[in-house]
């Protein structure tokens, strides 16, 4: 048995193992188990999946979901891992919304003084 395939079988337990905790839990996939996927997934350099495995930051959601679709629609076996990473993306997606809306209005002099003149 070749060391990659050994270190590919261990990263599938890994993924499965962290979306079949979410779910027991009730909740989103962590961080780790979502770049997992991606960096499993993407079909190469410059993507929005590759760009967020290597990051850890989406900076285009909607891109990053149909790269998703695309890349695994096809794939019945895909399904788990698909509606896991979704499911990241879109919370990802509300997190980043409502911290930029927070930044918007304490920029807008929500908690900070005026500058001197």
């Amino acid at each position: 048995m070749s060391s990659s395939l050994t270190s590919d079988d261990d990263l599938v337990r890994a993924i499965n193992q962290g979306v079949d905790e979410a779910r027991v839990k009730r909740r989103v996939i962590d961080t780790t188990t979502a770049r997992q996927i991606a960096a499993a997934i993407h079909r190469g350099l410059g993507s929005e999946l590759e760009r967020f495995a290597g990051t850890g930051r989406i900076r285009r959601h909607q891109v990053a979901r149909l790269e998703l679709h695309y890349l695994t629609a096809d794939e019945p076996q895909m399904k788990k891992w698909r509606e896991a990473l979704l499911a990241f993306i879109t919370d990802d997606q509300r997190k980043q919304a409502s911290s930029s809306k927070t930044d918007d209005t304490t920029q807008e002099g929500g908690s900070h003084d005026a500058p001197c003149s």
